[in-house]
């Protein structure tokens, strides 16, 4: 899935690191984050997206000619911003509790 949906390298995929390293670790902090609520924006982002194929395919008169392909990934993509965003505004927070100077660009 990796090399498929994200275009990593088939070097990194098979290589140790990903197998002994990165899942591993990857598993550690699933069992420590809450991800209700960002899978939840993850499915709202799928949905209206695939409501908005409907609606495309519906004014072009019940056909139309796609990349389907194309169309997963970028719906994918679009999901995968809205879950990592959670993730990338809590870091921001959790930074700026610990170094606010930092946090505000002046020095420490």
């Amino acid at each position: 899935m990796q090399h498929s949906s994200f275009g990593t390298s088939k070097v990194i995929t098979q290589s140790p690191i990903m197998h002994k390293q990165f899942f591993p670790t990857h598993a550690r902090g699933l069992t420590t984050v809450r991800i209700e609520e960002p899978i939840r924006r993850f499915i709202h982002v799928v949905e209206a997206r695939i409501v908005e194929l409907g609606n495309e395919i519906d004014a072009a008169g019940g056909t139309q000619e796609m990349r389907l392909m194309n169309w997963i990934v970028n719906t994918m993509f679009d999901g995968m911003c809205v879950i990592y965003s959670h993730f990338i505004r809590r870091l921001i927070f959790d930074i700026s509790q610990l170094h606010p100077p930092l946090f505000l660009g002046r020095p420490l």
